[in-house]
């Protein structure tokens, strides 16, 4: 796991001599890759080609030494000829088979010389169709003066690229473009669209980003930008090398007969997804909550440790003081059963609330799923212990796994069964004092209801059927769900056509398929959006932050495209989700006490903007401020804040992303 980062410009430019061209241009790769630091504290390095009189490009590495921690692992990394010279940031977990195939001496145990000589080999997008894993990279071929950048399937690390003046630049966090003297001699305008975008969904999703003029690469593409495309300053469009509509069409088409069919094949394929991602030369753990996800890989990665003579696997959990948001106990049953080494760390309070003046650092682009707390203070935690860490994301959205996926379904078949009229007269009572009269009659008598009845952040999921009781199909159902913001409280008017829909590629290419189950459409619309550009990089910030490296079996690509044939009964049955991980847990190591509902990994939010950090988003939120800033409308901030402080609605997940952002704006913009 790493950090690189790219700079490429004409030769020269006004302020920079031609001269003084190569030198100008390393201090900037320099001070990109130290921006970049944390993602690669073993090593570094820095290379440049200025055999071009039109242009002069450079690439930095920072690395963080996973396999063969020797210097024979050192970037950029270039092919024996020097044709092409490669900056990776991420794991090709294939990477031994590719060399049998390959049938050439290597010099090191790394997987960057074997995804180097792969490429010289097949070509760019062959090698990204052949390789397993996850990645963001750079290639510059000399011969044909190409630079080539790619993304993993599912966007598992990240990469910026865009204009910054007169220089291309890319890297795998935007802190590292704005460490240039071109961005701090004329940093870039907020994009409002962007804004729009985060505060509807939490987050910026790609290829936006939260800068004018500049991109997040999309999951699963790759571009290339040749030297005349440098120098009329234009940026062909991104390919894609993995079509996950394509992969849905081909899933949907030949799907499997039976779960028992489902588990024949997907049982071998999600275990040796884990034990290729148990390869390291450092120590390895797991992420370990109370839930199927995280317990199963924990299982399958301590059947192949021991299988394969691994050294003993540790598992860290955080425990949190309320009750609604800890799953500690049910961990260390877990952990305990399958014979791991476990650490168990509480999440105080004031823990929680010391992270948050940090986050806009490690989190580059405003973001506010709250669960990032916890994920940055368990990844510290980790850190002390181990280096590589597997994890269980990408087990609801394959397997169906959220609430939404349980009962969104048939509680949409309920209301549209409804009179509009009436939707919107029940919507209206929920906001109007009914949201907190149901969720106190609930919590009055929760203790009395079966546990499989139970409901975690009940107000909540209040909150969101009110939104849901307008929805006219049963996608403005689902955006309801997502949604934090369904009107953006911008001031103005955004350009063009107002908020884009991010997921309309993704509901055009399943509308050309034959009619799919809701459940179906909506674990696609997740792939492609909510774990894109949420889950994924909430992990990765983090996780980079404590320099450590997250791996995800679910979302080996085998393992993904396997799982989109898989039947209605193997997703969800009985009003249970994860039908298919349930059984096949219960087949390698049954764990009784998982059988209880589904809980979040999260914070109790909606309880400290009424206590202990009131008085901090008072200040962030203060009319005043938000008049003079220009960005948000204080008239529906502060609705929101006093509906919230009221106790009449719980508006928790909308203010964290006002509050997120204004935080993003005091440190971004100072």
């Amino acid at each position: 796991m790493c950090g690189i980062a790219g700079l490429w410009r004409p030769a020269a430019l006004p302020g920079f001599p031609a001269a003084d061209g190569q030198a100008a241009l390393q201090a900037d790769l320099q001070a990109m890759a130290d921006a970049l630091r944390h993602r690669g504290p073993d090593a570094g390095g820095i290379w440049l080609d200025a055999t071009s009189p039109a242009a002069i490009l450079g690439l930095a590495h920072r690395r963080l030494a996973i396999l063969d921690r020797s210097s024979a692992g050192t970037q950029p990394m270039a092919t024996p000829d020097g044709r092409l010279h490669l900056v990776y940031n991420g794991e090709v977990y294939n990477h031994l088979a590719l060399r049998d195939e390959l049938r050439q001496p290597f010099a090191s145990r790394c997987d960057t010389e074997t995804l180097l000589a792969a490429i010289a080999c097949w070509g760019m997008e062959q090698t990204l169709t052949r390789a397993q894993g996850m990645f963001a990279l750079s290639c510059w071929d000399a011969r044909t003066r190409t630079l080539h950048l790619a993304r993993d399937a599912f966007g598992k690390k990240p990469l910026y690229y865009g204009w910054i003046g007169e220089y291309f630049a890319f890297a795998s966090e935007l802190k590292a473009l704005a460490a240039t003297r071109a961005w701090a001699a004329r940093p870039p305008a907020l994009d409002r669209q962007a804004l729009a975008l985060y505060l509807r969904y939490a987050a910026v999703p790609a290829p936006w980003c939260i800068w004018e003029g500049l991109h997040s690469l999309p999951p699963g593409t790759w571009l290339s930008i040749t030297e005349d495309d440098l120098l009329a300053r234009r940026l062909p469009s991104p390919v894609r090398w993995w079509n996950l509509g394509e992969v849905i069409r081909r899933g949907v088409a030949a799907p499997f007969p039976s779960v028992d069919a489902s588990l024949e094949t997907l049982a071998p394929l999600l275990q040796d997804a884990v034990a290729c991602r148990l390869q390291a030369d450092v120590p390895v753990g797991v992420f370990l909550s109370g839930g199927i996800d995280s317990s199963l890989v924990a299982a399958l990665a301590a059947r192949a440790a021991a299988a394969g003579g691994a050294s003993e696997l540790i598992a860290f959990t955080m425990a949190s003081p309320h009750g609604d948001y800890d799953e500690a106990n049910a961990a260390r049953q877990t952990a305990a059963s399958l014979g791991l080494r476990h650490y168990v760390e509480p999440v105080t309070e004031a823990d929680a609330l010391a992270c948050i003046a940090a986050l806009p650092e490690h989190y580059d682009e405003p973001f506010a799923d709250a669960s990032q707390l916890p994920t940055l203070l368990l990844s510290r935690l980790a850190r002390r212990h181990a280096v590589v860490l597997l994890s269980g994301d990408g087990g609801d959205e394959l397997f169906a796994g959220y609430s939404r996926h349980l009962r969104g379904p048939d509680l949409w078949r309920r209301l549209a069964a409804i009179p509009m009229p009436l939707r919107r007269l029940m919507a209206r009572a929920l906001e109007h004092g009914g949201e907190s009269l149901l969720a106190s009659a609930y919590e009055a008598c929760a203790t009395r209801l079966p546990a499989r009845w139970r409901q975690t952040v009940f107000r909540d999921k209040l909150h969101k059927l009110g939104q849901a009781l307008q929805a006219t199909s049963p996608q403005a159902f689902y955006h309801a769900f997502l949604c934090q913001w369904a009107e953006p409280p911008l001031q103005g008017r955004l350009p063009g056509e107002g908020v884009p829909d991010p997921l309309a590629g993704m509901a055009q290419e399943l509308a050309a398929l034959p009619a799919l189950p809701f459940v179906y459409w909506m674990q696609a619309m997740d792939q492609a959006g909510y774990l894109a550009w949420d889950i994924l990089p909430k992990v990765d910030r983090a996780s980079m932050a404590a320099s450590i490296e997250v791996r995800c079996p679910y979302l080996d690509r085998r393992v993904a495209e396997a799982a989109w044939r898989l039947p209605l009964a193997a997703r969800v049955e009985g009003g249970r989700g994860k039908v298919l991980l349930r059984r096949m847990l219960a087949a390698i190591h049954p764990l009784p006490h998982l059988d209880r509902p589904k809980q979040g990994f999260g914070v109790p939010l909606e309880h400290w903007l009424r206590g202990p950090l009131k008085a901090w988003a008072e200040d962030l939120l203060h009319p005043s401020l938000l008049k003079a800033q220009g960005i948000l409308d204080p008239v529906a901030v502060r609705r929101a804040w006093y509906e919230h402080q009221s106790g009449r609605r719980n508006r928790q997940y909308a203010l964290w992303t006002v509050l997120m952002l204004q935080r993003w704006l005091e440190v971004w913009r100072t």
